[in-house]
C-alpha cells in the first residue's frame, strides 16, 4: 500500500486504524481473487472436438485439461428412433455429459451408438457404454 495523502494530517492512530483496514482489505481481495481463480480452473466447459470417424463428438475440459470425450454413432444420429438432430447434437452431448464429466477422475473416450438411445435418452447405464 502507498502513502495515502487524505491521511497525511491526522493523526498516528487514525493512520495506523486505516493502514490496518487497508492491509485487511487487500487481504480478503486477494483471497476472493485466489477463490475465483481455483473456481475457475475446476470449472467444467465443452467444446466441438475433432473427429476422425462417422461420429460427433464434445470434449469437456476442466480449467485447460480435457477430462472426458463423449462420441455419438452417426448410425445414431441417421436412425430416426433415437430421436438426435444433427444440428443440435453438440448441445445434447454436453447435457448428457456434463455431470460424468465433473465426476470423472482420469481422461476416458465413451462412445454413444444407435442401440444405446431412444428418444434423445440413454437406455444404457453410463458405465456400459463402450469405451474407447
Amino acid at each position: 500500500m502507498g502513502y495515502r495523502f487524505d491521511m497525511q494530517n491526522k493523526s498516528t492512530q487514525a493512520q495506523a486504524i486505516v493502514r490496518k483496514r487497508d492491509r485487511e482489505e487487500e487481504l480478503k481481495k486477494s483471497e476472493k481473487e485466489r477463490i475465483e481463480r481455483e473456481s475457475e480452473q475446476n470449472k467444467v466447459t465443452f467444446k466441438e472436438g475433432h473427429k476422425n470417424g462417422d461420429y460427433e463428438v464434445v470434449v469437456f475440459e476442466k480449467g485447460q485439461t480435457p477430462i472426458l470425450e463423449l462420441r455419438v454413432s452417426g448410425t445414431a444420429i441417421a436412425n430416426e428412433p433415437c430421436g438426435l438432430d444433427g444440428d443440435s447434437i453438440h448441445e445434447w452431448l454436453g447435457s448428457i455429459g456434463e455431470n460424468h464429466a465433473k465426476q470423472s477422475k482420469s481422461y476416458e473416450i465413451v462412445m454413444i451408438s444407435s442401440t444405446d438411445v431412444v428418444n434423445k435418452k440413454i437406455v444404457t447405464e453410463w458405465n456400459n457404454l463402450k469405451r474407447i
